[in-house]
Formats: C-alpha cells, sequence, structure tokens
C-alpha cells in the first residue's frame, strides 16, 4: 500500500440511516429497513468493524433577573459495534443493518439541554475510518438531585419525563436550589475562578 493511500479514506459513498429522525429514550434505534449503515465501495475495502458511535454536547442557559449563565461541554462518547468484518469489491453495494439501545444520558434540570450526534463508521485496517453523521432529535429523561451543597438533601430521582418542582425527599423547592448552583457558576465564570 502506498503511503498516500495509507493515509486517505478508502474510496467509498457512506450514510447512516435511521428509521425515525425523532425518538424518545426508551426506544431503540432500529435497523430492520430504514435504520443501517450503507456503503457504496468504489474500490476495493476490507472493513473490520462497522459500529454507532454516540456523541455530542450539552448546553446549559440560565437567566433570573440580571444574572445569567451559559455553558456548552462535550457529551461523553459510546461506541457500539454493529458488524463485520467484511471484504468487499469495488463497485459493490453493501448494507450492515442494526438494533441498540440508546445510550442513558440524562439532565439534571430544566436549563440543561442535550444535542445528540449519532455517527455511523466502517473502519478499515490502516487506513482513515469512512463516517457519516446524524442529529437525531432524541427526548432524554431528567435525573434530577436535590444538591446539598446548594442547601438540598443529597436525593437523586430515578429516571422521569418531566421535571420536578420539589424534591419529593425533603420537600425542597428545587427551583431555588437550581437558581442558587447557577447564580455562583454565574459568579466564578464572571471572576475566572471557575470549578471544573
Amino acid at each position: 500500500m502506498g503511503l498516500f493511500k495509507k493515509f486517505s479514506a478508502p474510496k467509498a459513498k457512506i450514510e447512516l440511516k435511521l428509521n425515525e429522525v425523532a425518538y424518545n429514550y426508551t426506544d431503540k434505534l432500529t435497523g430492520r429497513i430504514a435504520g443501517r449503515i450503507v456503503l457504496d465501495a468504489q474500490e476495493d475495502i476490507s472493513v473490520d468493524e462497522f459500529r454507532i458511535e454516540f456523541g455530542g454536547n450539552k448546553k446549559i442557559k440560565w437567566k433570573k433577573g440580571f444574572s445569567s449563565y451559559s455553558s456548552s461541554s462535550s457529551l461523553a462518547s459510546t461506541k457500539i459495534p454493529v458488524g463485520g468484518p467484511v471484504n468487499l469489491r469495488k463497485g459493490q453495494h453493501y448494507e450492515q443493518p442494526f438494533q441498540i439501545d440508546i445510550p442513558q444520558y440524562s439532565k439534571p434540570d430544566p436549563f440543561t439541554e442535550l444535542e445528540i450526534k449519532v455517527k455511523g463508521v466502517a473502519a478499515v485496517k490502516g487506513r482513515p475510518d469512512l463516517t457519516h453523521e446524524v442529529r437525531p432529535a432524541i427526548n432524554f429523561p431528567y435525573v434530577i438531585e436535590c444538591l446539598r451543597e446548594y442547601g438540598g438533601c443529597g436525593f437523586i430521582t430515578q429516571p422521569m419525563p418531566n421535571p420536578v418542582k420539589a424534591c419529593p425527599r425533603c420537600g425542597n423547592n428545587l427551583e431555588e436550589v437550581w437558581n442558587r448552583k447557577y447564580r455562583d457558576e454565574s459568579r466564578e465564570a464572571s471572576h475566572g475562578t471557575r470549578r471544573f
């Protein structure tokens, strides 16, 4: 294999096709008919593995009176093998179906939004991966902590579809707890002393 070829991605068209554009966190990304990785080889390719990669960003936007806070951070990535290895000939069309569980990301409060990226990957040994990314809308559950650091009791809820406004254990007003937290975060960010 020439040096240039080794550092260039294989010649192929890849597409990740999901059966829906929106999901609830209890659904599966299903790969019977429309949920699949589609690969059209334009040269001979030896695929070691087909996989689905989940990742994305967590965005926080909070505003109360004259105070506001916003931040963005990366979500932990998850790699799920779904097939392979397979040898493809130039001109061959190949489809790798899959059915997988959605990783359980969660939102800690109503000010947090999750933007999910789902990538279909065909990994070829010694060459850059072939990838195609989509961004389905996934409705994730709330898992809320009555934050001890901000006057709460430390209770953590089970996953639920909507945020509660009072702690089920101590009755604390959770909006007040969140407001204290983000007021502190806002103050620390403006003074360059944010904790990591």
